[in-house]
């Protein structure tokens, strides 16, 4: 408030202004503080506005590492997964053949044991 009388003071006396803002002087004080209050209220929440929106397109880029490195890691399990399923197919053939070349079941035991 100080230095909004003081500006107003500081005004050429011959001022038309001077004349019109000293009549209402409370008035003027009260639009300038008002006013500034809406400013720095729109600037800090501008501020916050824009931390936010950064830290929201920080969580997206992390969100999309995530899942690519989940897409990445579901393929590999995928992967492993049906090599997994193909050597059980390959040792039931291997089960398979050596049955029907006659080997017992305590004879096929005896080979994978050892």
């Amino acid at each position: 408030a100080d230095a909004i009388n003081n500006a107003i003071d500081s005004l050429p006396e011959d001022s038309e202004i001077k004349a019109i803002l000293e009549s209402r002087r409370a008035e003027v004080v009260k639009l300038c503080i008002e006013e500034y209050t809406k400013e720095h209220s729109d600037y800090v929440r501008k501020i916050e506005d824009d931390r936010k929106n950064e830290k929201i397109s920080q969580l997206e880029k992390d969100n999309g590492q995530l899942k690519e490195e989940s897409e990445r890691k579901d393929k590999i399990i995928a992967e492993k997964d049906r090599q997994l399923e193909n050597a059980e197919k390959d040792l039931q053939r291997v089960l398979a053949n050596l049955r029907s070349s006659g080997m017992s079941e305590e004879e096929i035991k005896n080979l994978f044991n050892n």
